[in-house]
């Protein structure tokens, strides 16, 4: 539940100037106590898609953040990577097979170059989601 203080508090960062993602709905309290996420101007898909997830959990969360409307290929503003990009360099296998079946981009013309899903994996020596990118037609 928000409180009148949480609501205060992000109202006043928002009015600072601080952007939050595009699906904020009921994710309030969520924000305050990530406040990582409103500097790195990331979305909850971003979050969601850093790092491996034995229990699925992550993709559950994924598949409901993209249902309502959540930006696939969005790109933060720290390392200027898409979701896609970051399960690459977290090693998150699955998240990187279902983004791939949910109609992520590989390449996408305004991607940097290292920045790319396919230079984190190789970079972090990440062969299988190297593989998997490639086999869905990354490349340099």
């Amino acid at each position: 539940m928000v409180t009148k203080g949480k609501r205060d508090l992000l109202r006043r960062l928002l009015d600072a100037g601080v952007r939050a993602p595009a699906v904020l709905t009921g994710c309030q309290d969520y924000l305050l106590e990530h406040t990582d996420m409103l500097r790195t101007h990331q979305t909850l898909l971003h979050l969601v898609c850093r790092g491996p997830d034995s229990t699925g959990r992550a993709i559950q969360l994924a598949s409901i953040l993209l249902d309502a409307g959540a930006d696939i290929s969005a790109r933060d503003d720290e390392f200027a990577s898409t979701p896609l990009a970051w399960a690459a360099r977290t090693n998150a296998v699955e998240m990187v097979k279902f983004l791939l079946a949910r109609g992520a981009l590989t390449n996408v013309p305004e991607d940097e170059p290292w920045a790319t899903p396919l230079s984190w994996a190789e970079r972090h020596q990440h062969r299988e989601v190297g593989s998997i990118l490639r086999l869905n037609g990354a490349n340099r």
